[in-house]
Order: structure tokens, then C-alpha cells, then sequence
């Protein structure tokens, strides 16, 4: 049997390849005759990096995740970082949409020392309920994606002993000290209620009771998360999350129902410290002042054991306290009914002692309630 020969083709190099080799090759060799120096280079970046507050604050962003602060060295800083190092090309590009998450790709080329790396970064494109944005919000996104993979490509190449250093500087630059931490609160704040986030939320995610109370690892805190939300790492939301209020306890009059027990409202109300044998009390029950409705009337399980207060039923008056049985959560429960609502505009008249009795209702006792906190 004859062996059959094979002919292999000889395909061409294209012409545009042929020219970005010899870009390449032409610029290899330029980096081998013009080596860098890594003192100019670190010196160029910390003069570039401190130029003024505006441009140190872009240094840094802060990331929030799992309860934990995260910072490090943001876009600006590596576009300074290939500005200075010299001999070096990077790039970014997007490189596919599936319609859920882009995907980007960073490119960083150390020519002197001929190390490429490349990074890709993935950028959801949909919002929580699974609808994709629209088609400015996914070029947004895109840009964001595309800074990300180049900020993590360059920082694969360029060495962190020369970013670390002018890092630092950075942050001490956008902080300030002491004497310039008024003003530089003020500016802070200022600017991220520019952003829609307003004071209340800035205050909470520090941690802070008012604006006075912003120290410096504060304020690093809060231009890192500036910084972060303008790059695209992060949102106004995520950020600053918008703390979700408590649920108001609902009182429904109609579920009142009496109880059997003749000890409720009496010797289930002693606080504690009473002493039981003899019904004696160490410390009066607190009254809480005022008239209350099912809006207005607090959470019973906040309150001490003993609490009383007066509840308006429509037009009847009734005297509540804090009770709370073994295996139960406290709630609040009827001694009696009082009287009815007087009327707001008039002055209380005098009436004889005969009137006066005629008008209070015989007290209703022993009528428990959960007016929430209950079980």
C-alpha cells in the first residue's frame, strides 16, 4: 500500500496582524534600550496622586460586604500607575452579553519584562426581579465592567510594593488631620447628599449620631464609598442601604375576650422586687401620662412589668398595665373601664358628690388583651 502524501497549506499572516506584531516587536525592543526607573516612577505617582484633595479621594474606593469594610486602590489610581511606569500597554473591552451579565476583559502588557495578564470581570445586567435593563444601562454597565477589568489587570503587573506607598499617601491627602476636619466633614457631606444619599443614612452607616460625631477614619470611610458608587464597583443603594422600619404593633378591640383568671390584672401586674406574700412593693408601677389609641399605644414587651396607662376605646376610657404569664411575652391587659372620653373643648365642671357618682360606670374587671407582643 502506497503511502498517500498530504499537502499542508501555507496560510498568509493577515496584513493587520503583521502590523501589530511589528508594533509589538518595535516596542519591546524600545522598552529593552529605555529601561524604567523605579524611583522616577514612584516619585511620578506620588506627585500625581497627592496633586490636590480632588484627585487623592479618586485614589481609594470603599466596598461594604457581609457586614465588613473593604478599601484598595481604585481606576484612577492604575490609569496614574501606566501614565508613570513606563513600558507598559493595557486596555479593556467587552467581550460578550448573554443578555444576563456581561462579560469584560482587562489586558495588561509589562513590555520590559515581556508579562501579559489578563483579567475578566462579569457585570449583572439584569435588576432583582429578573428584567435586563435597557440598552443605555447595559453601555453603563459595560463601562463600569470594562474600568474594573482594567483597574485589576494593571494591579497584576504593576508591582504593589511601588502602589501601596502611594496608596497610603492618597488617603492621607483626601482625610486630612485635625485641624481641617470641619471643613472637610462639611464637603463630604455635601457631596454625597449631591449623590441622593441623604444625612440620615450617611449617619447610619458610620454609625453616628449626628454629623458633629464624623471622625477621621469616618470620613475615609464615606469618601471611599463616593469613590466606589462613581466608578461603577458599587450602587447609592448598596452603599447606603435604607434602613427598614419597625412594624407597628396592631391593636384589633374586637379580639378583646375576658378572662377567667381573677388573678389577672392584680397579682399578675406586681413588678418585680414586689414581695408576694404580703403584696407589698418595693417600687411603685410606672404610669405613663397621657390618653393612648390603638395608633399611639406602645409595644407592651418595651415596657416593665406593672406599666399602666389610659387606652380610648371610641368613647370609653380604659385603664391598661403589663402583664405577663409563664411561657408568654408580655402584653397589655383591662383592669377597668374608667369613664367615658370627656369633651376636648370644655373645662371640667363641678358636680355634686350624688352627680359625680352617678356619672362613673361600675368598673368591668379582669378583661385581658394582646395589644401586640403577645402570643
Amino acid at each position: 500500500m502506497e503511502h498517500e502524501t498530504q499537502q499542508l497549506e501555507v496560510i498568509q499572516p493577515h496584513a493587520l496582524e503583521l502590523i501589530q506584531r511589528a508594533e509589538i516587536d518595535m516596542q519591546i525592543a524600545t522598552a529593552k534600550k529605555y529601561p524604567r526607573d523605579l524611583a522616577k516612577v514612584k516619585r511620578r505617582m506620588l506627585d500625581f496622586a497627592t496633586l490636590d484633595e480632588e484627585t487623592a479621594e479618586s485614589c481609594f474606593y470603599t466596598l461594604t460586604r457581609d457586614g465588613k469594610v473593604i478599601q484598595g486602590p481604585s481606576v484612577r489610581l492604575a490609569e496614574i500607575a501606566v501614565a508613570c511606569y513606563t513600558n507598559i500597554r493595557a486596555a479593556s473591552r467587552v467581550i460578550d452579553n448573554n443578555g444576563k451579565v456581561i462579560t469584560c476583559q482587562g489586558v495588561c502588557h509589562d513590555l520590559e519584562n515581556n508579562t501579559l495578564i489578563s483579567v475578566e470581570v462579569q457585570r449583572r445586567i439584569t435588576d432583582r426581579k429578573g428584567r435586563t435593563y435597557s440598552e443605555d444601562m447595559q453601555v453603563t454597565t459595560g463601562n463600569a465592567g470594562n474600568a474594573i477589568a482594567f483597574r485589576n489587570a494593571v494591579f497584576k503587573v504593576v508591582p504593589g510594593a511601588l502602589i501601596k506607598p502611594v496608596y497610603e499617601a492618597a488617603k492621607k491627602v483626601a482625610v486630612g488631620d485635625a485641624s481641617t476636619l470641619t471643613t472637610k466633614r462639611a464637603k463630604v457631606i455635601s457631596r454625597l447628599n449631591a449623590m441622593q444619599v441623604d444625612t440620615p443614612r450617611i449617619l447610619a452607616k458610620v454609625g453616628k449620631s449626628s454629623v458633629e460625631n464624623i471622625g477621621l477614619e469616618d470620613l475615609e470611610i464615606l469618601i471611599g464609598l463616593g469613590t466606589a458608587i462613581k466608578d461603577g464597583d458599587t450602587t447609592v443603594d448598596e452603599a447606603f442601604p435604607i434602613a427598614k422600619p419597625a412594624e407597628a404593633a396592631s391593636v384589633n378591640v374586637d379580639q378583646f375576650k375576658p378572662s377567667n383568671d381573677p388573678n389577672r390584672g392584680h397579682d399578675a401586674t406586681m413588678p418585680q422586687g414586689g414581695d408576694g406574700e404580703t403584696g407589698k412593693l418595693e417600687k411603685a408601677p410606672r404610669h405613663l401620662e397621657g390618653t393612648y389609641t390603638p395608633e399611639t399605644l406602645p409595644d407592651a414587651m418595651e415596657l416593665e412589668l406593672g406599666t399602666t396607662c389610659i387606652y380610648q376605646d371610641g368613647g370609653k376610657l380604659k385603664r391598661l398595665t403589663v402583664t405577663q404569664e409563664e411561657g408568654e411575652a408580655p402584653k397589655w391587659t383591662m383592669v377597668e373601664e374608667v369613664s367615658s372620653a370627656p369633651e376636648q373643648a370644655e373645662e371640667p365642671k363641678q358636680q355634686s358628690a350624688p352627680a359625680a357618682a352617678a356619672s362613673v360606670r361600675a368598673p368591668r374587671r379582669n378583661a385581658t388583651f394582646n395589644f401586640g407582643g403577645g402570643k
